[in-house]
């Protein structure tokens, strides 16, 4: 990462010709502080930005490829630009990884999490999640958790995003050809990856 900022910035390029063999930054405990100060850095900027600010929650889970499961936070608000024109801004601000998975445990990380950023919890006007129960049930979901006790402003709304993809996947059953379609790609897929040769000669191809 610094080799390639010194190709562009010229003060990290003079680091790297004046430094000594022994200080050349580039060991991975320096690399990695350097990625938890950068990190940092974008934190306390997204924080100034939606302080005092009114914006949406969006969170879901997903699994890494470790097999961990963690959730993502996204918040997302409205700026007025000139001439009365709105653009729509939305920050990742991270990953919380899981070791529980029931609404309550949830909703506490996702609280704590966002208390960590000084954000104002009554500041949120909606929360939007997938279509998940543990989310967005209606009683004890996520979503009903935060309303009644964080974030009384926070309407629930269920991602048109994940909406599309449920209609997606319906119709791919229903219609023959587009489910061949997926099940060609699919074996493809599996053909390429399941073995080094194959996928060596995919690589190279």
């Amino acid at each position: 990462m610094l080799k390639w900022a010194s190709s562009t910035d010229p003060i990290v390029k003079s680091i790297f010709e004046e430094s000594t063999r022994s200080s050349t930054y580039l060991s991975p405990a320096i690399q990695n502080e350097l990625i938890k100060i950068m990190a940092e850095q974008i934190k306390r900027q997204i924080a100034e930005k939606i302080k005092g600010q009114a914006f949406a929650l969006m969170a879901d889970e997903n699994r890494d490829n470790g097999g961990h499961e963690q959730l993502s936070i996204v918040i997302r608000r409205v700026v007025n630009a000139d001439n009365h024109k709105y653009i729509i801004q939305k920050y990742f601000i991270g990953l919380i990884r899981l070791h529980e998975f029931d609404a309550q445990t949830l909703s506490n990380e996702i609280v704590n999490y966002l208390t960590n950023y000084g954000a104002k919890l009554d500041s949120y006007i909606a929360q939007c999640y997938d279509g998940a129960s543990v989310m967005s049930g209606k009683c004890s979901g996520v979503q009903a958790i935060l309303r009644q006790n964080h974030m009384p402003n926070g309407i629930h709304i269920h991602c048109h995003v994940h909406r599309l993809n449920l209609v997606i996947v319906d119709v791919s059953k229903v219609i023959q050809y587009i489910s061949e379609f997926y099940q060609i790609v699919s074996k493809i897929h599996s053909y390429f990856v399941s073995s080094s040769v194959t996928n060596e000669y995919y690589q190279t191809a």
